[in-house]
């Protein structure tokens, strides 16, 4: 009677970035080299209520398409992607777009010169 074939063991799963944590939004903000300019509008959404009541006021449900303007990091970008079919992110920001790389959730971001899905490790 032949061996069975052993089988590999499953990698384990990456714990999900807590992105409305001040001290991981800025880690990875400055893993991607990302340097906000506040005067231009740009800031990072860490306000674990607030995101709550964007997300509850958007309402995506599983048949929804989503456009997201300007994810940044990506912190709502990651909870509508969680409930909606599909997020399609605009980001003209490069390093915006290595920070959404980091938690490499599989979604479309868009950056001029660029149209990608994000990869693990980038």
């Amino acid at each position: 009677m032949a061996e069975p074939t052993p089988t590999p063991a499953a990698a384990p799963a990456r714990r999900r970035l807590d992105l409305s944590d001040p001290g991981t939004a800025r880690a990875v903000a400055r893993r991607a080299g990302l340097a906000l300019t506040p005067r231009l509008g740009q800031h990072l959404l860490v306000d674990r209520a607030m995101l709550g009541s964007l997300v509850e006021a958007l309402d995506p449900g599983p048949d929804d398409e989503v456009l997201e303007i300007g994810p940044g990091i990506g912190t709502l970008t990651v909870e509508l992607a969680d409930r909606a079919r599909r997020v399609v992110a605009v980001e003209l920001d490069e390093a915006a777009v290595r920070a959404c790389a980091i938690w490499a959730w599989p979604l479309a971001i868009w950056s001029p010169g660029t149209s990608r899905t994000p990869s693990p490790g980038r």
